[in-house]
């Protein structure tokens, strides 16, 4: 099974939020050179493709 750098990327962001949200942290800045992921961060579109599903799993997690 191949996986995409975005694919990568998003998972990598995702545990991060996660392990920040644990340790209570916040006004965090998060940087990334994978421009697709953080668009789809910020502009929260339906999207059903493996990085869409991820990126909005990830954003129902830290708004819990």
């Amino acid at each position: 099974m191949r996986y995409s750098p975005f694919l990568g990327e998003a998972v990598v962001i995702r545990e991060s939020l996660f392990w920040l949200k644990i340790l209570r942290l916040d006004n965090v800045i998060l940087e990334s050179d994978c421009l697709l992921v953080i668009y789809a961060l910020i502009h929260l579109s339906p999207d059903v493709s493996k990085i869409g599903i991820l990126v909005s799993n990830t954003y129902n997690d830290i708004n819990q």
